[in-house]
């Protein structure tokens, strides 16, 4: 098969809602397995292999908001602001825009970024997310409430 022909069918593949992972033959266990690697360096502060790997799911299954979320925790922690809060924001949409929990880190990003009016956006716009009775929605709700509370005030 030419590689022509062989890039028309990735392509026809990937707009059927297939994934790299999917193409490339890797598992879902495969998948899972490298997740809990990245995170186990992620907790051992080892934030480079902890970022190389998320950043490799992230590109393997771009609708997973678990490694999303993983790199971009990762990211905070390498104090890569910008970034981290893009990340944020993606596993926010890929959550349907339900979870609030990581525009509330999204928030916290941008304002470690100096981007307090965005900050401020984000975290208005956590008031319509929530899944009902998900007591940790409703933390995180509240947190957002409190924190934009404090940045109103300090205008």
């Amino acid at each position: 098969m030419s590689l022509e022909k062989e890039v028309k069918e990735a392509v026809a593949l990937l707009a059927k809602g297939y994934n790299l992972a999917d193409l490339s033959g890797l598992s879902e266990d495969h998948m899972e397995a490298l997740y809990a690697l990245a995170y186990q360096y992620y907790e051992a502060d080892n934030f480079q292999d902890a970022k190389n790997i998320f950043t490799s799911l992230c590109l393997y299954d771009t609708n997973n908001e678990k490694y999303y979320m993983g790199l971009a925790a990762t990211l905070h922690s390498l104090g890569e602001y910008k970034n981290a809060a893009d990340m944020y924001s993606v596993a926010c949409v890929l959550s349907g825009l339900l979870n609030p929990e990581p525009m509330y880190f999204a928030a916290i990003c941008l304002l470690k970024n100096n981007q307090r009016e965005d900050a401020i956006t984000a975290l208005e716009s956590i008031d319509i997310m929530g899944r009902e009775g998900n007591k940790l929605d409703v933390s995180f709700k509240e947190k957002a409430k409190n924190l934009l509370s404090i940045l109103k005030e300090e205008k």
